[in-house]
Formats: structure tokens, C-alpha cells, sequence
């Protein structure tokens, strides 16, 4: 009889480990069916002894032992990928078992895909190399074909993660020309039966393989995969969304150098903490660095200013109207982008001045328009917290029914649109007409088949535009740099260049303010300009890579018990505690608590393994180890507020 100490493998599991006995012994990695409560979860095995060594343990326990079932497919996660979940766990203050949930995909945690022994014993390869890529998208493509031949040639696999199934939708064909039988794309959206039947096939294949997939697939791969890149490596959607909030560029990184990879991170515009680590050496150019790129939009700012001759405001300038015209009688097609969703970002009241907020977190409440079986409605909505309910049709502080609307959400403009073009070829790309893959991509194709077409969208549509536009335009310049994140200058500044590089035209930015350097920086292509600055800031405002933020969200009021233990424990840590802008005018939620924060900045710099030399710090992991699952924990948030 064995005593089998397990990690359950499910979100918000805080214990480290579950005690079972087993009439078999299972080594430390293998995947177990284990009962939890009064279910099945799955479990991984992290210790195996015979019951006569833990005796004592045994008879001082204040709990009976549960029997483990008869397992009908007891599968074993590779060691590389065991000591990565042991590292990220102490990264990201968490538990393996919480991470190695993160790091798998839904069909191997649930056995619907079994782990083939062919992929489980990994090869330690050569040493760990951290490259990075900054080339626009068609050198992009080039380096990686070149990637591929240059490791089929080496007898090596390659693996080419993506942030999104889009994509990798977009690359797989380009790259698996003339190499059939020997690429294979793996996401979700392909279901469970292509999927197992791709982890079959490329586990088996004699010969070495391309695997493009999404993160989740990227660790489970071949003993002869030599090269990870990650491609369009700054997008955030590679930040897990769920506890424990992996950052999968992270992880990777960590993976690699446990498997001695190559890791190369590819971009038009590689994230400041890539740039950091090229000018300490610990990471190499990939090929020559550019500082500065040439891209086929010319870039061009409108000066908005408020009318003075009498004229009611418009949304759109008269040169971007001119411009649309000309391009749509030239038979070319326009993209617009808007930053903020929906009518409004905000809703006022004329007369007391009082903002509509969310009362869980107390961001300004935007005004929506949602079409329900052809009815109007409209619903405020809180885009931290996921808050909703129906617009209000008085005040909630003074009672006026003088409510307003400020600031230009992407409904208003598509609605000035249409008033100024007529609807024919305008089509409408947020989250609420693009709200499943299918869907994007038929509106995506919508606009392509057709030319005179005008796109509007948000930022969720330009991972979307493979092909590129005679005009595009950014509605509100102002509105894209008043997202409230540390990296708003990196994201202003991409967003700027992907444009650029989407557009064989002009791309228009219409402004309020004046130019600064990031618009000079991004007009010139000046992207080694752009990072010393950036670099220099974060350095004055300690903000990574010379820091680590530690970042905690706990529902509580001022006084209460879970804000003095957070205070209690983690104030020898430097904690700052503060609550949402603007807290004191929000409504207090049920049971009158509300949204705090806590920030935690420990003093480090990057390693080239993807590593902290300052971070993590035992005693501060310990330390929010033993805070209670309420308390949300993010490493490096994008934001803070």
C-alpha cells in the first residue's frame, strides 16, 4: 500500500496538496483521477511513498485517507515541464497544480487528448537563446520559413506560438506550403477529434514537424523541437485571464530554458522589457536590429479644435471626410479605429455634475446600445468589472433627468458615419457584432470582397486585417492615449505602426493636442528613439523592467478584518494601499464594500532566462501564499488602477 500526495488540478485550488493511498505506486508527474468532494478532478502526482515510511504522519492525521479509483489511463507530464510549473508557481506566488491548469489545454486536463509517450521524455537541447525579431510582417514570414528549412536541415523541430486562433489561422498555410505531412496547427477552435488526431500524428512522425499553436498547446509538444518564437510577442493576449494570471511569453521563456531552446520573440514593435534586454547582452538581435522602419503608410495628424463660426461639431474633419470620398470614388477601402466601445465612455449629469459609476469598482459607467429582436436598448456598462444595468433615465445623486453623454464611443461614430455616407459597404467591427471568431470573420471578409468599403473598428478587428488599405484613420487620438494602463505609450506607439503598416496611403490621427515625440517617433519610424525614451521614463518612474509590480484586488471596506491582515502581512513589503479613482463618489455595493488595490514594487531587472533577479522574494511569496482566495494576485499587470 503507497501514500500518494497529489495536486489537484483546478482553478482556485489554494492547497498544495491532497493526501490519497493507492494499492500502486505513481512517479511524481502523472496525471490521476482523483475524487474531490463529491466529484472527479483531475490530479498530479508529486510524491509517492510506501505506507510503512509515513506511519507516524499517518496515525497523527486528523483525517481519513481516501482510496484512489482504478485509473484507466495514468498518463505522466514531461520533468521540463514539471520544474517550469515548480518555478512559475513561486514567480506567480501560486501552486503548481494551479499553474500546470493554466499551462494545459482544456483537452488534455480533461483526457479527451492523452499525452503520447512519444512526446514525454524531452530531450535537454542546446544551450538557452533568447533572439529577438523586429521586422514588419512580410520579413517576418521570410525569417520563419528560413527558420523552418535551417531546422529541418539541423534534424529539429519548430514550434510557432500565436496569441490568438486568428493568427495562427493566418500563418499556417503561408508556412506549411511544400512541407505536407509535416506541419500541423493546433488551437481550440479546431475541436477535440482534429485535435487528438494532430497530437497522434505529429508525435509519431518520424521526421521533424512545424507545429504553429496557440500557448496553451506550445508546451506539450516533441522530444526534437529546437526553436520557440513567439509571434506578435507584445500582444496582450498572451496575459492569461484567470488566476493565476500567467504571462504566457513568460512561461515560455522559462520553458525554454529548461528544455534548452531556442526562444525568439517577434514583432513589429517587440515589448521595452525585449529592448532592455538587448542593450544589457542578455539577449542577441535576431538579425541586424532596425532603428528605425520603413512602413508603406505615411502618417499624418488632423488638428481638432473647437468650432468658432458657427458650424455644429462633427466627428470627422473635413480632410478624413474629403479623404474617405476620394478613396471610395478611387474604389479603395477606408478603415477607421475607435478606441472606446459602445455610445459613450462616460454619462453625466448636466446639472450636478455627478458621474455615473460602477458601484463594484468605480470606473465611469459607458453607455451601450444593444439591438434585441430588433428593439433598441440601452444599458450601462463597466468595462473593468463587467457591471451592467439599463441606462437610468434620472440622476441617481439629484433626481434631474438632464443626463448626458461624453466623450465618443464607436456606436456614435458608426451612426455619423452612416448619416454622412449612407450605409451602404460601412460594416461595424466591436465586440458586440464581433463577438464570436465566426463572426469577425465573416464581417472581415464582408469588407474585403467588396471595394468603396469603410470598416469601423475597434482594436479588436486589427488582428484581423491581413491585407491592406488604401486609408485608414484613428478617430480620436486623445481617446487611444486616455487608456488608463503604464504601457499606454508602447500600446499608442504599435498601434500607430501596425497601422502604418496596414495602410498604403495616409493614416490619419485626429487630435486635440499637440504633437509630441511619440507622434514624431512614430511618423519616422523612429523605433530606437522611441525605446530610449521609454526606457528612461520607466527608469525615472520605477515601472518594469526595473521593477516587479505585485498587484492585489480585494473587495472590502477601510476598516475591516481582510484590510488589516492584507496591512498586517505584507507592510514590511513597502504595501501601498489604494482605493479606485474617484471611490468616495460611488454608491457602495451589497454590504457596502467596494473595490481596493495594493501595490507592491520590488526593485529588480530582467535575467535572459525571463527571470527577475530581485523577484520572487521567499518571504513576500509566503506572505501572499496565506492570503485568501478573494484577493485577486497579478505579477505585472498592465494596469494598476
Amino acid at each position: 500500500m503507497y501514500v500518494i500526495e497529489v495536486i489537484p488540478m483546478r482553478r482556485g485550488m489554494s492547497r498544495a496538496a491532497l493526501t490519497y493511498f493507492s494499492k500502486h505506486p505513481y512517479e511524481r508527474g502523472t496525471l490521476l483521477d482523483i475524487p474531490l468532494r463529491k466529484q472527479s478532478a483531475q490530479g498530479i502526482v508529486i510524491s509517492s511513498q510506501e505506507v510503512s515510511l509515513a506511519k507516524a504522519a499517518l496515525r497523527g492525521a486528523s483525517f481519513l485517507l481516501r482510496k484512489l479509483p482504478p485509473q484507466k489511463h495514468a498518463h505522466k507530464l514531461p520533468d521540463p515541464l514539471l520544474r517550469t510549473a515548480d518555478e512559475l508557481a513561486e514567480y506567480y506566488a501560486s501552486q503548481p497544480g494551479a499553474v500546470l491548469f493554466a499551462l494545459l489545454p482544456n483537452e488534455i486536463k480533461n483526457g479527451k487528448i492523452p499525452i503520447n509517450p512519444e512526446s514525454v521524455t524531452v530531450r535537454q537541447g542546446d544551450m538557452y537563446v533568447h533572439r529577438i525579431l523586429q521586422a514588419p510582417r512580410d520579413a517576418r514570414l521570410l525569417a520563419y520559413k528560413s527558420m523552418v528549412r535551417t531546422s529541418f536541415a539541423e534534424n529539429k523541430s519548430i514550434v510557432i506560438v500565436t496569441p490568438t486562433r486568428e493568427d495562427g489561422e493566418f500563418l499556417f498555410p503561408i508556412l506549411s506550403e511544400g512541407i505536407p505531412g509535416r506541419a500541423y496547427l493546433l488551437h481550440s477552435g479546431i475541436g477535440a477529434r482534429r485535435l487528438a488526431l494532430a497530437y497522434q500524428k505529429f508525435a509519431t512522425n518520424a521526421r521533424p514537424v512545424l507545429i504553429v499553436a496557440t500557448p496553451q498547446h506550445a508546451c506539450i509538444a516533441r522530444d526534437d523541437v529546437g526553436t520557440v518564437v513567439l509571434e506578435h510577442a507584445r500582444s496582450s493576449a498572451y496575459r492569461a485571464r484567470s488566476r493565476p494570471y500567467l504571462d504566457f511569453r513568460h512561461a515560455l521563456a522559462v520553458h525554454a530554458r529548461h528544455t534548452g531552446r531556442v526562444l525568439v520573440s517577434a514583432d513589429l514593435l517587440p515589448q521595452s522589457e525585449d529592448e532592455f534586454l538587448l542593450r544589457k547582452g542578455l539577449a542577441v538581435p535576431f538579425d541586424e536590429h532596425p532603428k528605425r522602419l520603413s512602413l508603406p503608410g505615411k502618417l499624418k495628424t488632423i488638428p481638432i479644435k473647437d468650432r468658432t463660426d458657427g458650424k455644429v461639431f462633427s466627428l470627422f474633419s473635413d480632410v478624413l471626410l474629403d479623404t474617405i470620398l476620394k478613396t471610395r470614388r478611387e474604389r479603395g477601402r477606408t478603415f477607421l479605429l475607435c478606441a472606446r466601445r459602445g455610445l459613450s465612455p462616460v454619462v453625466t449629469c448636466v446639472d450636478c455634475g455627478h458621474i455615473l459609476r460602477c458601484p463594484r469598482s468605480g470606473s465611469p459607467l459607458a453607455l451601450h446600445r444593444v439591438m434585441r429582436d430588433g428593439v433598441e436598448e440601452r444599458w450601462l456598462v463597466s468595462s473593468v468589472s463587467g457591471y451592467r444595468r439599463r441606462a437610468d433615465d434620472l440622476c441617481p445623486n439629484c433626481g434631474s433627468w438632464r443626463l448626458r453623454e461624453r466623450g465618443i464611443g464607436i456606436q456614435q461614430v458608426y451612426d455619423e458615419m452612416v448619416r454622412q455616407l449612407g450605409d451602404d459597404d460601412i460594416f461595424l467591427f466591436d465586440y458586440q457584432t464581433a463577438s464570436t471568431h465566426r463572426k469577425a470573420v465573416a464581417i472581415r471578409d464582408a469588407f474585403y470582397a467588396k471595394k468603396k468599403t469603410v470598416l469601423l473598428g475597434t482594436l479588436l478587428a486589427l488582428p484581423y486585417l491581413h491585407d491592406p488599405v488604401e486609408t485608414s484613420a484613428i478617430v480620436s487620438m486623445d481617446a487611444l492615449r486616455a487608456i488608463p494602463s503604464w504601457r499606454g505609450q508602447e500600446e499608442a506607439f504599435g498601434i500607430l505602426l501596425a497601422l502604418r503598416e496596414k495602410t498604403l496611403g495616409y493614416v490619419f490621427a485626429q487630435i486635440r493636442t499637440a504633437d509630441d515625440e511619440l507622434l514624431g517617433h512614430a511618423r519616422d519610424g523612429s523605433t530606437a528613439a522611441y525605446y530610449t525614451d521609454e526606457l528612461a521614463a520607466r527608469e525615472q518612474f520605477n515601472y518594469p523592467p526595473y521593477s516587479v509590480f505585485v498587484h492585489l484586488t480585494w473587495r472590502s471596506n477601510p476598516e475591516d478584518t481582510l484590510t488589516r491582515e492584507i496591512k498586517e502581512r505584507l507592510d514590511p513589503f513597502g504595501l501601498l494601499v489604494y482605493n479606485p479613482p474617484a471611490a468616495t463618489e460611488t454608491a457602495p455595493a451589497a454590504g457596502g464594500s467596494h473595490i481596493m488595490y495594493g501595490l507592491i514594487r520590488v526593485p529588480s531587472a530582467p535575467t535572459s532566462a525571463g527571470g527577475r533577479s530581485g523577484w520572487p522574494q521567499d518571504a513576500l511569496v509566503d506572505a501572499l501564499r496565506l492570503l485568501p482566495p478573494s484577493v485577486r494576485i497579478i505579477i505585472n499587470p498592465d494596469r494598476i488602477v
